[in-house]
């Protein structure tokens, strides 16, 4: 599901070039579409789980795009344009 992900977010970025970041329910919406997650709950709630373990594992670079915006009780997740 990973390398997916990384697809989704680099086409996204590739096919918007205007954009430098996006919210995960964007790409969460990509991925419905191309059957990577079987729905969009919550707007995103399976993909913003995913970024969570990654998280706790301390495997976030696995998915270069992502950029968590911590808050005192909430992270924020979004995708970023690399430069």
């Amino acid at each position: 599901m990973i390398q997916e992900i990384n697809k989704a977010v680099q086409s996204y970025f590739q096919n918007n070039t205007d954009a430098h970041e996006v919210p995960v329910k964007v790409i969460a919406s990509i991925l419905l579409e191309r059957k990577v997650l079987d729905r969009n709950h919550a707007a995103g709630l399976k993909l913003r789980q995913l970024l969570k373990k990654l998280d706790r594992e301390n495997r976030l670079d696995e998915i270069p795009f992502v950029f968590p915006l911590r808050k005192e009780q909430y992270t924020y997740w979004y995708f970023k344009r690399q430069t």
